[in-house]
């Protein structure tokens, strides 16, 4: 039941693209935050880049997005995370501190 939650709030943020509205346009942080992750997540290339990807969402966005970016990591060869939410540290196998 949950997974098919998110993916059906996966599948409204896409269609709001397809709709044709823009991402900047009445889109919170949050639903930017989502599409990016899903963006890379429909991407079938081995590296995935995520720059804040906790930044300006909620925590029941979080936790989705947490949950997403974990299960990705079956299908990716390298995924990349920038970030300052110690939470997040977690689900690294090695950490550059810079």
């Amino acid at each position: 039941m949950e997974k098919r939650i998110k993916k059906r709030r996966m599948k409204e943020m896409l269609r709001k693209e397809e709709r044709g509205v823009e991402i900047g346009e009445r889109w919170s942080g949050g639903e930017r935050q989502l599409y990016n992750v899903v963006s890379g997540v429909i991407k079938r290339g081995g590296i995935m880049v995520l720059d804040e990807p906790t930044n300006a969402v909620d925590v029941e966005l979080k936790s989705e997005l947490l949950e997403v970016i974990e299960e990705e990591r079956k299908n990716k060869e390298c995924i990349i995370i920038i970030s300052h939410d110690k939470e997040v540290f977690g689900m690294f196998d090695e950490t550059i501190n810079v």
